[in-house]
Order: structure tokens, then sequence, then C-alpha cells
């Protein structure tokens, strides 16, 4: 999981980043490709109180740690935000720095960070886990009122990375359900992959019994879906049902579980359906 300078450059620009920014990373990033004169605008424009020639030395320094290289620690986001007044902490499984342990398949904001955190962001993690349902429960319940989420995941590509790759049809009904604005939504090319790198070969759908039996490019471009989404109503987070690609008529016993949602927390519709199914 990792961020670029440009994202943060993007968010300064949309101002959605302001030095008084109180930011919830879901995931805790490292700093990746982070060029010196870049780093050093970022600090001239949020660091605090810094002299030049501090500017120059964490710049040379946090820009060759955002390089990986074997044996070596690489950068993290907090190490550049360490020298602004961004308020800043990171949810993860793993120890980084300004990092709260936190395992977002089985874990819920606490009481007092709950409507807390002015911007959230999700760059490349809830794809690794599992409950989904929880992962965008916790962002929902993070952010403030008014508050931003800038998500960029993994959607178009990606054959042998994380759980998921991410169909626009889901943020776009996240946000629907949820009244979300819509800020800004965008693709961004991030590389590329290939069908053979988990020993899975490509076959016609009419000669399955023969292996490699169709054609496939070795490599193939990923592209990361990015949106940036507002809380503009103090609600629980809810949930959607994805009807546009059904070719069928929806049960009546269904429909009236959705028919509400409006009402209806996602929490609230999926303890009543494990009440349901074990008595």
């Amino acid at each position: 999981m990792a961020i670029g300078l440009g994202a943060l450059e993007y968010l300064a620009e949309m101002g959605l980043l302001t030095p008084s920014t109180r930011m919830l990373d879901v995931g805790t990033q490292n700093l990746y490709n982070a060029a010196p004169e870049r780093i050093t605008a970022f600090l001239r424009k949020f660091g605090r109180s810094l002299e030049p020639l501090q500017i120059e030395e964490a710049a040379g320094r946090i820009s060759r740690a955002s390089i990986v290289r074997p044996g070596e620690r690489t950068a993290f986001l907090a190490d550049l935000l360490d020298l602004t007044e961004i308020d800043y902490v990171g949810y993860d499984v793993c120890p980084a720095p300004r990092t709260d342990i936190f395992d977002l398949n089985n874990d819920h904001i606490p009481r007092d960070r709950r409507g807390k955190f002015d911007l959230v962001l999700n760059f490349g993690t809830t794809e690794h886990v599992v409950n989904q349902l929880n992962a965008f429960e916790v962002i929902h319940d993070a952010l403030r009122l008014g508050g931003v989420v800038m998500h960029q995941l993994p959607s178009v590509g990606y054959v042998d990375h994380g759980y998921f790759n991410y169909n626009p049809l889901l943020l776009n009904d996240l946000a629907q359900i949820n009244r979300y604005e819509v800020v800004d939504r965008f693709y961004t090319a991030a590389g590329s992959g290939g069908f053979h790198s988990d020993g899975l070969d490509v076959r016609d759908p009419d000669h399955m019994n023969t292996a490699h039996s169709a054609g496939a490019p070795q490599t193939l471009p990923n592209f990361n879906v990015n949106y940036v989404l507002r809380k503009t109503v103090a609600e629980r987070f809810r949930i959607g049902l994805e009807l546009r690609t059904t070719h069928a008529t929806l049960a009546e016993q269904v429909a009236k579980n959705y028919r509400d949602a409006p009402q209806r927390s996602a929490a609230s519709l999926i303890k009543r359906k494990l009440k349901f199914w074990h008595g």
C-alpha cells in the first residue's frame, strides 16, 4: 500500500488538504518515488516553521527512502506529515509510524473518533480485506459531516493483487444510498500485469478442456479507479443491491429488505439476517 506525492498535491489543489486537516489513513501508506523538489514544495506549503536548510535535509532524506531498496526501510507518509501540522493517524494490522493497530475485518471506529476526520484515505487497502462491509462502514463512521474520503482502488487488470477489483457501480451505489456528494472520479494508470503470474492459462469457453486454447496478451494494463466522496448526512452507513446487470425479477421477500433502505443501516440488516439463519 503506497501513495505518491501526486495524490497529496491533487488533494491540496482541490482544497481538501490543509495544514489543519485531521487525516485517517486506512492502511498506513508508504511514500513512493518522491522527488526532492516536490517534497521541498510540499514542506514549504505545509511545513511547520522549518528553516530552508531543514527542508533541504528532510527532502533529501525522505526522497532517498521513498525509493524501494531491499533490506532498507522505505519511507512512510507519516515521515513527511510529521514535519507538518496535519493531524495524521494510520490504521493497520502492521506496526508503523503514527499507526494504531486496527483490523478492518473486525474492528470498529472507537466512539471518541467517530465523525472526527476531515479526510480519510483508502489507497489500495480495502481490496486486501474480506469483510468489505465492515471496511467501508469504518470509513463512513470515521468521517465528520462534510468530510471527504478518497478511494484509490484496483479496477482494471490487477489479476494477481489483493482479493478484489472494484467496479465503479459499487462506488456509485455507495454514494447514492449514503447520499455522498461525488466530488471527483477518474482512472489512473498503474503499470501492468499478466495472466500467467499465478500459473493460470486462458481457455476458449467452447473448449474448456483444452489448455491454452485461447490467445491472450502477455501483459495487461492496470488501472486504479479514484473516487472522492463527501459525507453530506450524519446517518448510519447503508448498503444497496446491484440490479442493473440482472436479467430476472427480484424476489419480493428480498425486495422488501431494500425498499426501506434509507431507514435501515447495513449493520441492522446483516444482524437481522444472522438472527434468522441461526435462530
